[in-house]
């Protein structure tokens, strides 16, 4: 500590450290605690206190510092506080007793070095401290708020705070006076998987859901997922029951690339996966009176999907199927329902085309085949939550149905 009035005046004693609250003694885990450190120098006494000497990442802690003199009033004319660059000033928080000021200068620090923020008076006689003959005046307080930040070391005292100041009086300039600061040590959070899919097949114009499963040691009941698509956000969503969904329409054709990121919680780590694939173009607008082509169910290799053919064209009438050109399920005629139906099965995963034509008229409905879902073998110890990214596949697609019998090789039975 230096004090200058033409002179070196030193401190009475070293300073009185009062802890208003206690600190847990337990790593991590901590009450909010104040604490203030009192010191005198000739005849003005000061306090520093910290509104929470054991902070967590993120908290918003208020230094104040207390002047208080005796025989005669000192005006202060500027006051400078330095704390750990890691503690982020909160604009605007400045004060003389009640007051903000606005003449106010920061400076940044790295973590572990010492930044500052500079307070100027109004005027000379703005910021005065009483005296009153051998007793002590009345205090004045100047505080600043600081936001503890994410770069501060933590379970270890940060680099403690100093104040300089200068007055009627003189100038003062009292190191390391503190008090101490440790921040907290965040507590251990379990460890999650995110796994994301897309259902049905994405196709330019139709809507797709795509969800994210998190799964952890832990049971998952909260949090939020944003997905992404080619790194555009495509909306957040609440996890219940550890997943999370959005719905997605495709306005293009094309390689997409989707990722799900898992938020985490107090408790739980987040995580992330992406995926990726092509999104089928948009099926051809129909013709008037051109059939209508459905799926019971989204195609996937080796299981039998129903294939349903409508049209208003007369009973009886002759409807030929196709996959990617290839005839699937011949023989078919119309119903007395105007509806003509095929058992497919594909045999290979990929993009395909399927084309329905009665007569004159004909409608094609563009679908993407799915890979067989691979049986958990009880001995691999590979997590099977754990996402992959595989490059899309185009191959034939596989599959007939009817009583007629077996079709190629290429479409399997």
């Amino acid at each position: 500590m230096t004090r200058s009035l033409g002179r070196v005046a030193a401190a009475t004693g070293t300073g009185l450290l009062v802890v208003a609250g206690l600190i847990a003694s337990t790593p991590g885990v901590a009450a909010a605690a104040p604490a203030t450190i009192e010191w005198s120098d000739g005849n003005t006494a000061f306090s520093r206190t910290v509104s929470d000497v054991n902070p967590a990442i993120g908290d918003t802690i208020t230094v104040s510092t207390t002047f208080q003199r005796k025989w005669s009033f000192e005006d202060v004319y500027n006051f400078k506080d330095l704390e750990d660059g890691c503690l982020d000033y909160v604009q605007g928080s400045a004060k003389w007793e009640d007051s903000a000021t606005t003449n106010v200068q920061v400076s940044t620090a790295a973590a572990g070095q010492l930044g500052f923020v500079r307070l100027e008076s109004p005027n000379l006689t703005s910021w005065r401290v009483p005296g009153v003959g051998a007793g002590w005046g009345a205090k004045r307080t100047i505080s600043l708020k600081y936001k503890v930040g994410e770069n501060c070391p933590t379970g270890v005292n940060l680099a403690v705070g100093t104040m300089h100041y200068g007055g009627s009086l003189g100038s003062g300039t009292y190191q390391d006076k503190g008090p101490n600061i440790k921040v907290q040590t965040p507590p251990q959070k379990d460890a999650t998987t995110t796994a994301v899919s897309v259902s049905p097949a994405p196709k330019v114009g139709d809507p797709s859901t795509v969800t994210a499963k998190i799964t952890s040691t832990a049971t998952v009941a909260d949090g939020t997922v944003e997905f992404f698509n080619h790194n555009v956000s495509l909306g957040t969503a609440n996890v219940v029951a550890g997943k999370a969904t959005v719905s997605w329409t495709p306005s293009n054709e094309g390689a997409y690339s989707l990722k799900a990121v898992y938020s985490g919680t107090a408790t739980l780590a987040g995580s992330s996966s992406s995926i990726g694939g092509t999104v089928s173009p948009k099926d051809p607008d129909p013709e008037p009176g051109a059939p209508i082509v459905t799926l019971s169910a989204a195609p996937k290799v080796g299981d039998a999907v129903t294939v349903t053919v409508e049209s208003d064209a007369a009973v009886g009438a002759s409807v030929a199927l196709t996959a990617n050109g290839t005839a699937i399920c011949q023989n078919l005629t119309l119903g007395a329902d105007h509806k003509a139906t095929c058992q497919w099965t594909p045999s290979a995963p990929g993009a395909v085309a399927l084309k329905a034509t009665i007569g004159a008229q004909s409608t094609t409905k563009n679908v993407t085949v799915t890979a067989k879902d691979v049986p958990v073998d009880p001995t691999d110890t590979t997590d099977p939550t754990t996402p992959t990214t595989t490059k899309p596949t185009t191959t034939a697609p596989g599959g007939n149905g009817s009583s007629a019998g077996s079709l190629s090789d290429i479409f399997g039975s």
